[in-house]
């Protein structure tokens, strides 16, 4: 199999686009430089780069590299959601944490009642 840099950006770009981010806001949140995407016209990117990216866009190398067909798909909300949690800091990263799981709890604990009712 053959792979081209420019694939491999363009899977990248068709991420962050559904995600409304940018690639030049997105890479110096991980490390790289700001030219990263513009870098994958032309050359290669090395294995921990695409490891990074991966990792920060939560799919796969595999498919960056176009090995794996698709990439789990997130509701809009879900999107905007991760979106604005990337942004924040630990600190406020963990206490969102800690309120979705309060909420999640809460949205069970009512279930189970509705159903209890009924």
């Amino acid at each position: 199999m053959k792979y081209l840099s420019f694939e491999i950006g363009n899977r990248i770009t068709e991420i962050l686009n559904k995600r409304n981010e940018k690639g030049y806001k997105a890479m110096p949140k991980i490390g790289l430089a700001k030219g990263t995407l513009d870098n994958f016209k032309t050359s290669m990117p090395k294995a921990d780069t695409l490891a990074k990216i991966a990792d920060y866009l939560d799919v796969s190398v595999d498919y960056l590299l176009g090995r794996q067909v698709s990439t789990p798909e997130l509701s809009e909300n879900e999107s905007i959601l991760l979106s604005f949690f990337r942004k924040c800091s630990d600190n406020s990263q963990k206490i969102l944490l800690d309120l979705a799981e309060h909420y999640s709890e809460q949205d069970v604990s009512a279930r189970k009642k509705e159903k209890i009712s009924v």
